[in-house]
């Protein structure tokens, strides 16, 4: 489906006309003459993560490996006062750190747990 609109416009899509169960938002970010894709998969689950903290949190997708050590995924940067809407799989760990000044990982903040099943929305708070 193709759409044109104008930068910082924001889509709501809910769940059968119910404006409290918001199901996905899409914010363009595109500036005239650019396009933008999104991609809806409404059998995942979306997820709202604020940072109400003070300091740039970097989020990861925490990536379980048996008999190793785990990895962490880069899933983006959330400043101070900020949210960021993802789309993730139910029961995957997200890991928040700390940001210095010069944008490298600090301290550990917390691991957050997707709980909502899939075609849900959960928000999550960092801190």
């Amino acid at each position: 489906y193709t759409l044109f609109t104008h930068t910082n416009h924001k889509f709501v899509v809910y769940n059968n006309n119910n404006r409290e169960d918001t199901k996905l938002e899409l914010i363009v970010t595109a500036e005239a003459g650019q396009s933008q894709l999104h991609i809806l998969q409404f059998n995942r689950v979306q997820l709202f993560i604020h940072n109400p903290e003070e300091e740039t949190i970097h989020l990861f997708w925490k990536e379980n490996n048996d008999n190793e050590e785990d990895e962490h995924h880069p899933v983006g940067t959330i400043h101070a006062g900020d949210e960021i809407n993802i789309q993730s799989d139910p029961f995957h760990t997200f890991v928040a750190f700390t940001a210095d000044q010069n944008g490298e990982v600090k301290d550990y903040v917390g691991e957050y747990i997707v709980t909502a099943n899939r075609g849900e929305s959960q928000k999550i708070t960092i801190g």
